[in-house]
């Protein structure tokens, strides 16, 4: 086992709240690397301060031993409900960002779309929470490592008179309501993506405009957002489609993405500022000054090298062309306008 893991399970924690046992916690996971390892333990262990169970659910990877014995519940769901690129159009699905600028229009669609795997997965998790006597979910996602602090004052005490309480990826609900809202998640994912604007965030919104609580609003006006705030940026760690950024010491972190012209590699900036980057592809090996949304060529596309970049000597992104170049272009690609 990696040293650093290993140290993270063995920590002790100190019990820092008393809850009574209608409440528990309900962590999700997709924890492919060491590193989502470590911060998953780092958010069970958080966690523990509140001396309230604890529920892991996951699917299609499971955790190691090691850490289902750091939870009080853990359920492994071995199907991989995800949606891949190549199935969006049969399943009717436009799931894609893009920025256009003067002259060209750059696109990325996603690899895959993993909505219903998500709510899937809380579905299942809900069900078990209400077989075993839950009154009150927390639900966090394991790229969040919490102030305790915070969320006892602004989830664990709002929640007592609200049915939901909601920050970005964390949310606390009553499980009434949790089991009225889950019976519209279809147990199909193609009956799931053939409902109309079909999104996570529709069923339990992260509070980021334009989306609302289509289906929680459905049943109860007792919803708040909570008062939660994230002054260490500990929340998020991991956004998975790189559409938030984040920031290193108090520097925000431009939003990175990458797409063909031709056979050429072009790498992809938002930001809002200058700031001088080290890049990394192949032969292309530049310390460069980039402004907001720069598109620079850095070679040919060559599937099995890795695109990396650093600000200060720090990595702050790195991909892998595990793809062919037909496959990559097909959901990355710059159009001129």
């Amino acid at each position: 086992m990696n040293k650093e893991l290993k140290y993270l399970i063995d920590q002790q924690v100190d019990i820092k709240y008393h809850l009574n046992d209608e409440h528990i916690f309900l962590v999700t996971a997709w924890t492919d690397t060491i590193e989502k390892e470590k911060m998953l333990v780092k958010c069970i262990k958080k966690l523990k301060e509140f001396n309230v169970p604890i529920l892991l659910a996951v699917q299609h990877i499971p955790v190691i031993d090691e850490i289902q014995k750091l939870v009080n519940y853990y359920i492994f769901d071995n199907s991989n409900e995800i949606l891949p690129f190549e199935k969006f159009e049969e399943a009717r699905l436009r799931s894609y960002r893009y920025t256009s600028v003067s002259n060209y229009k750059v696109v990325n669609w996603e690899k895959y779309n993993h909505h219903y795997a998500v709510l899937s997965n809380i579905k299942k998790a809900f069900l078990f929470c209400n077989l075993i006597g839950k009154k009150i979910i927390h639900y966090i996602e394991y790229d969040c490592i919490i102030d305790t602090k915070q969320f006892y004052e602004t989830f664990m005490k709002d929640i007592e008179n609200y049915d939901f309480v909601i920050k970005p990826v964390m949310f606390s609900i009553k499980i009434d309501l949790a089991l009225k809202v889950i019976i519209e998640i279809p147990d199909s994912m193609y009956e799931y993506y053939q409902k109309p604007n079909c999104s996570y965030h529709h069923f339990f919104s992260d509070g980021l405009p334009p989306y609302e609580f289509s289906y929680i609003a459905k049943y109860t006006n007792k919803i708040k957002i909570a008062d939660y705030i994230d002054n260490d940026k500990t929340i998020n760690l991991i956004a998975v489609h790189n559409d938030r950024g984040g920031l290193l010491y108090g520097l925000k972190i431009p939003n990175i993405f990458l797409a063909i012209d031709s056979n050429d590699l072009f790498i992809h900036f938002i930001s809002n500022k200058e700031m001088l980057l080290e890049i990394k592809y192949d032969l292309f090996q530049k310390f460069i000054f980039i402004e907001s949304y720069d598109l620079i060529n850095i070679g040919k596309y060559t599937q099995g090298k890795t695109v990396i970049v650093k600000i200060m000597g720090i990595e702050i992104y790195k991909y892998i062309l595990n793809e062919d170049l037909i496959s990559f272009k097909k959901r990355n690609y710059i159009e001129k306008i």
